[in-house]
């Protein structure tokens, strides 16, 4: 999922982060904009949530919040891992549940969040950083668990499973 190879494949981007007329920068995490940023009040704070991957294992908590101030949107949670280390996870990776308080990805498993692509500064992300972190949560889309051979021909979990050269099982 770290090679750059089918959905995890990326750009390479310059290694300088993403920046805003008056040379501010667009993505920063919540903890440097508190005072101009904020969760809408009628949405759920996903700061403090257990973050769980496809195998409903915690792999650690929200920390903070890392905001788009070009597009004026979240794009990044903050994950502090178990073993105290952070990963960034795109929040369209994320599925934010107020319900269970907790925060579920179906692309990767709760072991493999300590190989998402660190930061090398903490406040800051680079074009090529974020490139790559989304690129490794696509990645995990098919290869978190091995190619899954189902949508490719072969058999699934499940047992045999017959579709066309485009994925689509044939109508009964």
């Amino acid at each position: 999922m770290r090679d750059p190879v089918g959905p995890a494949s990326y750009v390479l981007r310059d290694e300088e982060p993403l920046l805003m007329e008056g040379e501010k920068l667009q993505l920063v995490p919540l903890r440097e904009v508190g005072d101009e940023w904020h969760v809408q009040g009628g949405d759920s704070d996903p700061v403090g949530m257990p973050v769980v991957g496809r195998d409903d294992k915690v792999a650690g908590h929200v920390r903070d919040l890392w905001v788009d101030r070009g597009a004026k949107l979240l794009r990044y949670l903050e994950v502090e891992l178990n073993d105290g280390r952070r990963r960034l996870m795109p929040v369209f990776f994320a599925n934010v549940s107020p319900k269970f308080r907790r925060v579920k990805t179906r692309s990767i498993f709760a072991e493999q969040f300590a190989a998402i692509p660190e930061l090398k500064d903490p406040d800051r992300i680079t074009a090529r950083e974020e490139d790559r972190i989304s690129a490794y949560f696509a990645g995990g889309k098919m290869f978190a668990e091995g190619v899954r051979r189902g949508a490719f021909g072969g058999p699934s979990r499940g047992g045999p499973d017959v579709r066309d050269g485009f994925g689509r099982r044939p109508r009964a």
